[in-house]
């Protein structure tokens, strides 16, 4: 037993493993759905990766006043994730000036763009009743900044949930139950609004928010023995996600599975960070450097992949390999010269 007064400072590599694995999924589903049907729970994954980083940050900030406090928060966010956002948003708009006739865009695609500025492009789709796997989502250049859209509005609604140090972890519970009940009842009558946005999503980003929490106010921690059944069991939990999950009643309970397995990891790995097997997969030098470049992929894969359906095709082992290696370039590009250049401030959990 090892006394747990808080969380370890230092850079947690297993987290941008998870990131790696996350971005694969998507990337494959994205590229072939029919290779990994379930693939799109990377998005889940995600979630409560930035649900645990996101309350790491805020919990850190030396105590102040809540605007004060607020602001400090929204400002290191801000250069986060808005630089990179931009310089994709905008490239790709006048990449499709090029590629794509001006009479096949639609309505929905530059509304998509131009919210997804704002956070707002969740609401866009939801608003169109777009669901994920339709047709239509394959043309739409910025689909995938609907999640972004998620947690912009999630950077905004969680300093509230841990302004108060005494109130932190009774607010995140029953924040994220009475998200599981809206999830649930969206899911069941209102599928695109239970996909696209936050009410229905929200517990996936607090379940996050309680493992730092729980691990924080830990007086000791577990067995290495202990540790290890958590992270086993997260890693059979996370798979059953990935090979079962249906966009049927989703993400409430068909996101449970990844969700859990995800919040398993991370509680099993942050204490134990030197885990011989899954530990030692997830620090590999290949999977923690995808995960750091994992934000710019999730923005340029996409629109990149829509290109290649609207001019060429993506049905043969070239193009898809080929659309991929672009995808890679447009992703480093973006990484070293965008999000390194504009990344203010550096963290200890990167996020």
């Amino acid at each position: 037993m090892r006394s747990m007064n808080h969380m370890p400072n230092t850079y947690l590599p297993f987290l941008d493993g998870l990131r790696a694995i996350a971005i694969l999924s998507v990337l494959v589903f994205h590229l072939h759905s029919d290779w990994l049907p379930s693939g799109f729970v990377g998005v889940d994954v995600f979630f409560v990766l930035s649900g645990f980083v996101i309350s790491a940050s805020l919990c850190r900030q030396p105590p102040s006043a809540l605007l004060p406090w607020l602001k400090t928060f929204l400002t290191r966010r801000f250069w986060r994730i808005f630089p990179a956002l931009c310089t994709c948003i905008g490239g790709i708009a006048l990449l499709s000036l090029w590629l794509i006739p001006e009479s096949e865009l639609s309505t929905l695609n530059r509304l998509t763009g131009l919210s997804a500025l704002f956070g707002l492009s969740n609401f866009v789709l939801a608003y169109y009743d777009t669901d994920s796997l339709n047709p239509i989502i394959e043309y739409t250049l910025y689909t995938p900044t609907w999640s972004l859209g998620v947690e912009t509005q999630f950077y905004l609604l969680i300093p509230l949930f841990l302004f108060k140090p005494q109130l932190r972890l009774r607010l995140i519970w029953s924040g994220l139950f009475l998200s599981v009940l809206v999830s649930w009842y969206l899911s069941l009558q209102h599928p695109s609004a239970a996909y696209y946005l936050l009410p229905s999503r929200l517990w996936e980003l607090l379940l996050g928010a309680a493992v730092f929490l729980l691990i924080q106010q830990l007086g000791c921690a577990p067995s290495k023995r202990s540790l290890s059944c958590i992270t086993w069991a997260g890693v059979i939990f996370l798979s059953l996600g990935f090979v079962y999950s249906s966009p049927v009643a989703f993400p409430f309970p068909n996101a449970l599975a990844t969700t859990l397995g995800t919040a398993l990891l991370i509680f099993g790995l942050t204490l134990n960070p030197n885990s011989p097997w899954v530990g030692a997969l997830l620090r590999a030098p290949t999977l923690t450097a995808l995960g750091k470049i994992s934000y710019s992929l999730y923005l340029w894969h996409w629109p990149i992949f829509c290109f290649y359906r609207w001019n060429i095709g993506l049905n043969t082992p070239w193009q898809q390999f080929s659309a991929v290696c672009l995808s890679l370039i447009a992703t480093v590009i973006s990484y070293q010269w965008v999000e390194q250049r504009w990344r203010f401030p550096k963290r200890p959990i990167k996020a």
